[in-house]
């Protein structure tokens, strides 16, 4: 499992779910699959993020977690690029760049833009 925007990092970073056929990978994860190379980045921002602040009034209970935001984590693409040849990348959020175009309350809250490699 790829975690997504209303998602604990901590389960994922921490891969506190695992079973046979279900797991919590975390983010920069590289799978093997058949004799594909899967680069796993999770992570998305809620287009409600603000209506989940103002209702968090009750401190044990979580509407919006702080680390839900891609992680763009240059250092770690750049390793793994260096040690494997990625076939495919699976994220939770595509970038800005891939199809289908993004809707407009969603395309402008990445603080970055990826650019693709030519």
């Amino acid at each position: 499992m790829l975690r997504g925007n209303h998602d604990d990092p901590e389960y994922f970073d921490k891969g506190l779910i695992d079973f046979p056929l279900m797991k919590t990978i975390p983010d920069y994860t590289v799978i093997h699959f058949q004799k594909r190379r899967i680069l796993c980045v999770g992570g998305g921002i809620s287009v409600d993020r603000f209506l989940r602040k103002q209702r968090m009034s009750n401190k044990d209970v979580k509407l919006y977690l702080d680390g839900e935001a891609p992680n763009f984590d240059l250092s770690k693409l750049e390793m793994i690029s260096s040690e494997i040849r990625i076939d495919t990348v699976i994220t939770h959020t595509a970038p800005s760049f891939c199809f289908p175009i993004p809707k407009q309350e969603t395309k402008d809250m990445v603080g970055y833009r990826c650019q693709p490699r030519k």
